[in-house]
């Protein structure tokens, strides 16, 4: 089909939005109403010119299966409108709803995207798609194609991205003399089984949808990304059942891992339940490969509940799995083992103000995953920031980011020649390692405002507090000018009759004199405490007041300046893709990336040390909060005391 503009009763051909080796689909819009549909169409006028019977065959199968399926995560075919149709057509036309954001690989091949995609990102497409392959062997059709080209996007104005499972073309058992011709360009996703000539089953689907999942958790295939398939089976075939992914060194020496890679955007408790479901699925003989539990043992992995936290001493970052059982010091000692930062002295923030519960578990989980919005949704991992009270004093130092050996390389000898795929590896891990101080200035840039919500939300209960202790200590005052008035008279009656009954009297009333000294002596504590209160709350509204406060939390997360040079390793990063097969086979430098990358530490460097000032401020008001709840619990306790030896 040409590409000239074609328009047939009101219905324009708008683009080609792909083709293979026997068919082209085409986006076609109708002019009145801005309805749109995706054909499918043999690319030849005569399909007796370029296709066997066979191929006929998986052609009409395709459109049949196509017709018969229900499920949101594989696109829908839908009817053709007469004006489109050829219903004496020997191949039968398939239309199909048209998704608008384009397919996976488009995705993937972003450079920011080149070490992965974000962790919500990871979890839609894992469960959207298991989705659809589950429902499709649920129906006895294995794909047998699965790759990010045939996962296309939905976006939806009323919720998170669709991810839609496309192309059934293959869904049919295909025979050794087929595979050469009928899976050129695709042929790095399939099982092994297929090029060995063996029987297979669903679990070729299991072994493609493990690559594609690895693929979007690290940007990269986990088998020898750039080997074909002749040289890489060999290879593989000798892996152990753990090994998920194979690494090749500058001597070309290939060795496997157990795990993937840790330069991604998921968080540690994700990547080490991620690889378990990996070792099932990328096991080389077929039968070991889970079967249908692989569905059930992925959709446990993503509705389990995960909780970051940042620590703000050291910019670290750590991961737990919780539950509704899960209490605050449960969390806590998981941070002590990871961070040796006593339970004592960890102060944690949750997002929004909230104060952390006994029940933090059922806390968080109620509030952000069990919302009626959020059920039956993924959704960003909630994140705590936590610092370390006894060291406030140093929260205007910060520590640098991870830096990969192959980005100390290029930064040690910048001037040095490299290998295209070497220096492509660097790069890639050069825009990760920018990637992770944007991510860590926006943690701190959002924790600002939760700590001052935390300030808020603190001061009113420290107030409510402070209340308590004026109302039980007025309470207590009354009943003292009682008793101190019934004392005077015992002394006056012991004075005029003195006896033994009398003596006794006098020894208990100078006992509650005694009492009476103590609650006015607390009267002067209690003022004080009250002043002390007052001083926290006006500390606390000069905070919300401070003008440069407010224009740091009405700035934008990410810094335009720091935006901008990431943008430009981006770019640098998508020339150096983007050069010609003449360019690649010469070494070059790392200047400009070194360049970009000593631009970014710099000006991360100022942020930090600008946004650390502001939350030293913070903390420091939050410590002095915690100090004087702890005061006026005392004093409280004191008071209710006292107030029992009166009864």
């Amino acid at each position: 089909m040409a590409d000239s503009e074609i328009i047939i009763d009101k219905w324009k051909r708008e683009q080609i939005l792909g083709s293979g080796g026997f068919g082209v689909v085409s986006l076609w819009i109708h002019l009145d109403t801005n309805e749109r549909i995706a054909l499918k169409q043999c690319r030849w006028s005569d399909a007796n010119a370029g296709m066997s019977q066979k191929h006929k065959e998986r052609w009409r199968q395709e459109v049949d299966i196509m017709h018969r399926l229900d499920c949101p995560n594989v696109v829908k075919a839908i009817a053709i409108p007469p004006a489109l149709d050829s219903p004496k057509a020997e191949l039968p036309i398939l239309g199909m709803e048209f998704c608008s954001g384009g397919d996976l690989r488009r995705v993937l091949n972003k450079p920011a995207n080149s070490c992965g995609l974000t962790e919500l990102e990871v979890r839609q497409i894992l469960r959207q798609v298991s989705t659809a392959v589950e429902y499709l062997h649920s129906k006895r059709i294995i794909h047998r194609d699965l790759k990010p080209e045939n996962v296309v996007l939905q976006p939806r104005t009323d919720g998170p991205i669709l991810y839609k499972l496309i192309d059934l073309g293959y869904a049919k058992e295909l025979d050794q003399s087929s595979l050469c011709s009928s899976f050129v360009g695709t042929l790095q996703y399939l099982a092994p089984e297929l090029f060995l000539s063996k029987q297979y089953s669903s679990a070729v689907d299991n072994w493609s949808f493990g690559l594609l999942a690895h693929e979007i958790m690290v940007g990269r295939r986990p088998f020898l990304p750039n080997y074909s398939p002749a040289q890489w089976i060999p290879i593989v075939s000798k892996k152990s059942s753990s090994d998920i992914c194979a690494n090749v060194d500058k001597d070309g020496n290939v060795t496997f891992s157990k795990e993937i890679s840790v330069y991604n955007q998921i968080c540690s408790t994700l990547k080490f339940n991620l690889e378990n479901y990996l070792r099932m699925v990328l096991e080389w003989e077929p039968k070991k490969r889970g079967g249908k539990g692989v569905f059930q043992m992925l959709s446990d992995i993503l509705n389990k509940y995960i909780v970051e936290v940042f620590v703000v001493n050291t910019l670290e970052c750590y991961s737990y799995e919780i539950t509704e059982d899960t209490k605050l010091l449960d969390l806590q000692l998981l941070i002590d083992s990871n961070t040796s930062i006593n339970c004592n002295n960890q102060y944690l923030i949750l997002p929004k103000g909230l104060i952390p519960q006994e029940n933090i578990g059922k806390q968080i989980i109620d509030y952000w995953y069990k919302r009626d919005d959020n059920q039956n949704k993924d959704i960003q991992t909630i994140c705590i920031l936590m610092f370390d009270k006894s060291k406030v004093s140093q929260y205007n130092s910060y520590s640098a980011c991870v830096i990969p050996q192959s980005v100390e390389e290029i930064m040690l000898n910048p001037t040095e020649g490299m290998a295209y795929e070497e220096q492509k590896n660097a790069w890639r891990h050069a825009v990760w390692v920018a990637s992770q101080a944007i991510k860590k200035y926006v943690t701190l840039h959002e924790g600002f405002k939760n700590i001052l919500m935390t300030c808020l939300s603190s001061q009113n209960v420290m107030q409510k507090l402070s209340q308590k202790v004026n109302v039980e200590f007025s309470k207590l005052f009354a009943i003292t000018q009682f008793f101190k008035t019934s004392i005077k008279i015992n002394l006056e009656n012991c004075e005029k009759c003195p006896n033994v009954s009398s003596t006794a009297l006098l020894r208990s009333s100078k006992e509650s004199l005694i009492e009476l000294r103590e609650v006015y002596a607390m009267s002067e504590t209690v003022n004080n405490l009250f002043i002390k209160s007052h001083s926290i709350v006006t500390k606390v509204i000069d905070a919300q007041r401070n003008q440069v406060f407010n224009a740091f939390i009405k700035s934008k997360p990410i810094d335009e300046s720091i935006s901008s040079i990431y943008n430009d390793i981006l770019s640098a990063f998508d020339q150096l893709r983007k050069r010609s097969k003449e360019e690649r086979s010469r070494k070059t430098d790392n200047t400009v990336m070194v360049k970009l990358l000593c631009d970014c530490f710099q000006l991360e460097e100022k942020l930090m040390k600008d946004i650390y000032s502001y939350i030293r401020k913070l903390i420091d008001i939050l410590l002095q909060i915690q100090s004087h709840e702890k005061d006026l619990q005392l004093i409280l306790k004191s008071v209710s005391k006292l107030q029992e030896s009166y009864e």
